[in-house]
């Protein structure tokens, strides 16, 4: 198994403060007046806004994907 850990890249999990910013960076390329960015600024504000923004997300259809492209051109291409 330890013969290829070369080929592997481990990547760091980006902090809390780094999350949120990335969650309000999605929010400013959603246009406005959008359901889905409603719901996302509501879920911000909440108690537990990660958990909130993931559920909202995850309930969304087309905009699930676009966060998960957004998460890989920020952190996952170095």
């Amino acid at each position: 198994m330890q013969s290829n850990s070369g080929d592997y890249r481990e990547i760091e999990q980006p902090d809390s403060r780094e999350s949120f910013r990335m969650m309000e960076e999605f929010l400013d390329e959603l246009p406005d007046n959008t359901r889905i960015k409603v719901k996302l600024i509501e879920a911000l504000s909440k108690r537990k806004p990660f958990r909130e923004f993931k559920y909202e997300l995850d309930n969304s259809g087309e905009y699930r994907q676009l966060w998960f492209d957004l998460k890989i051109k920020n952190y996952l291409i170095v």
